[in-house]
């Protein structure tokens, strides 16, 4: 953990070309400890950002190639943070909620299909 850099190589344009470019993956690790035997790690998954696990372990030990046999004990999600802003959502969801019960209560409302294949004019 005490490492600046984590780095990882993936193929990237490099001048408009195909090539291999180095990426530094350092960022995204969080954790990572030994527990008896087993290498224990946290990523951090962002949008735009993830790191291959068996890519950041090669990086982490210092291996030209990835890690193979790795297997995943556990996921956690953080929660959603649009969820601290329900009463915000409440008005749109009652809305929604009462158009669907009109819909499906067979109303007057008739679903007009227009074909008229005129395009519109303004002014």
């Amino acid at each position: 953990m005490a490492a600046e850099r984590f780095e990882i190589e993936k193929p990237a344009k490099v001048a408009g070309q195909k090539a291999s470019k180095r990426f530094d993956i350092r960022p995204l690790l969080d954790q990572c400890r030994w527990a008896e035997a087993d290498l224990l790690f946290q990523t951090r998954i962002a949008p735009g950002e993830a790191a291959n696990p068996r890519k950041l372990l090669a990086a982490i030990l210092d291996l030209d190639a990835p890690v193979e046999g790795l297997a995943r004990l556990s996921v956690e999600l953080g929660e959603d943070p649009r969820l601290l802003q329900a009463d915000k959502f409440q008005p749109k969801l009652h809305n929604m909620f009462e158009d669907a019960v009109l819909l499906d209560s067979g109303s007057n409302i008739r679903i007009v299909e227009d074909e008229d294949e005129e395009p519109i004019r303004l002014g």
